[in-house]
């Protein structure tokens, strides 16, 4: 029963939040963002998670070499240009100056190849291995 009133809770909660009559009517930055959902996250780590809801706070916390705009087309994020091979085969990013982790360490190539090499391990199991296959 507790369970069922903390879905209804929630479901009215989002049905609230989701009124478009007070959207603000410029966009505004900086503000707080609220969300919810009824499953439980499987970890914080792109590499490792395999549930949708891990992969919406993973989207407000890591950044990736490149993100994807409204238009669908791929913009620099943590990588400032990239190339392809003539035959599609190898991609090289040049990564931003001065980017740096929360300890102030600056990110390096040896950081993305082993993120890469991480998330293409089977021993992870997370939800980007099937693209490595």
């Amino acid at each position: 029963m507790k369970s069922l009133k903390r879905s209804l809770f929630l479901f009215f909660v989002l049905l609230i939040s989701c009124q478009t009559d007070k959207l603000p009517e410029k966009k505004s930055y900086g503000d707080t963002i609220i969300a919810g959902s009824l499953q439980e996250f499987s970890s914080i780590n792109p590499v490792l998670s395999v549930s949708s809801v891990s992969s919406e706070l993973e989207s407000v916390i890591f950044d990736g070499l490149i993100k994807i705009d409204e238009w669908g087309e791929p913009q620099p994020n943590l990588a400032s240009s990239w190339e392809r091979s003539n035959d599609g085969l190898t991609w090289t990013f040049y990564l931003k100056k001065g980017v740096r982790f929360h300890d102030g360490v600056e990110l390096t190539a040896k950081d993305v190849v082993f993120t890469y090499e991480a998330a293409k391990n089977p021993i992870n199991k997370g939800r980007y291995l099937n693209f490595f296959k």
